[in-house]
């Protein structure tokens, strides 16, 4: 799906917790580690190619599974993730906002026509959630 409209109406950082975050770092330091202990001979020769594997396996699927930025367009939502992935949601396939409450903060379940119902844990919960349900009201309303 092409985004019909560039103009951004409200963007929001998601609310990463410290272990995503130390799982994608942990990865970058295998591989960077890897690197000397490969060209001084040091390790086994097995050890290389394990560090490596596991290195660019969880620095990848940080990069490719952490949502980085919400962004909230006229007729969609955006889910920004390591470059170049992002998921589009068409306001048209959004049947209803949840906000849940709970110890480590609020969530935004987000409850779709066709597909499964998912979260989103935006840095202001309360302001990106008044912003999205603004720009769906704009755009039910103008349909």
């Amino acid at each position: 799906m092409v985004m019909d409209d560039t103009a951004i109406l409200h963007s929001e950082r998601h609310r990463t917790n410290f272990l995503t975050n130390l799982l994608g770092y942990m990865g970058w330091f295998m591989v960077i580690i890897a690197i000397p202990i490969g060209a001084t001979g040091t390790g086994r020769w097995i050890d290389v190619p394990i560090l490596l594997a596991f290195g660019f396996a969880l620095a990848g699927s940080h990069w490719f599974l952490a949502p980085k930025r919400y962004n909230v367009f006229d007729k969609e939502l955006v889910i920004a993730y390591g470059r170049p992935r992002q998921k589009v949601i068409a306001f048209d396939d959004i049947e209803e906002l949840e906000v849940r409450r709970h110890a480590l903060g609020a969530e935004i379940r987000v409850h779709r026509r066709a597909a499964k119902s998912f979260s989103l844990q935006p840095w202001n919960p309360r302001r990106f959630h008044e912003s999205l349900q603004d720009a769906l009201n704009r755009h039910r309303g103008a349909g």
